[in-house]
């Protein structure tokens, strides 16, 4: 049985694609960013226009049925289910055995000093991390 990152490789390629090639626009047209917020704000209104909200949350179920189960309730493309940090999108997902899972696309990385945050120019394999807690 294929583990839950691999299939999420296997099955949402596009997605995590879609979603660093939007970083990277971004950066080119704006990094490095000093300010986090701005930052969250211009990623999540670009995955917005290429409406990549609902493919990301896809993930979740995707996820979910790799290690046999499915997820609680109904998630929506918004907290708590989607966020976007300063580092890339984020889905979060309660289990029906009651673990939690996490997917996340790292596409920024963060830099101490001086204190910024700039693409980190990641491929598929690299910006994807699934845990289950």
């Amino acid at each position: 049985m294929p583990s839950a990152r691999a299939t999420l490789l296997a099955d949402h390629q596009q997605t995590i694609e879609a979603v660093v090639d939007a970083a990277r626009a971004i950066a080119n047209a704006h990094g490095p960013f000093t300010e986090p917020h701005f930052l969250r704000r211009v990623v999540t209104e670009q995955l917005q226009s290429h409406e990549l909200l609902e493919p990301l949350l896809a993930m979740l179920t995707t996820a979910a049925e790799a290690v046999g189960e499915t997820v609680q309730g109904a998630p929506l493309p918004a907290p708590p289910y989607l966020s976007v940090t300063s580092r890339g999108p984020v889905c979060r997902g309660t289990l029906s055995d009651g673990r939690r899972v996490v997917i996340e696309l790292v596409t920024f990385a963060v830099e101490r000093q001086p204190r910024r945050y700039v693409f980190c120019d990641p491929d598929p394999v690299t910006c994807l991390s699934v845990e289950f807690r």
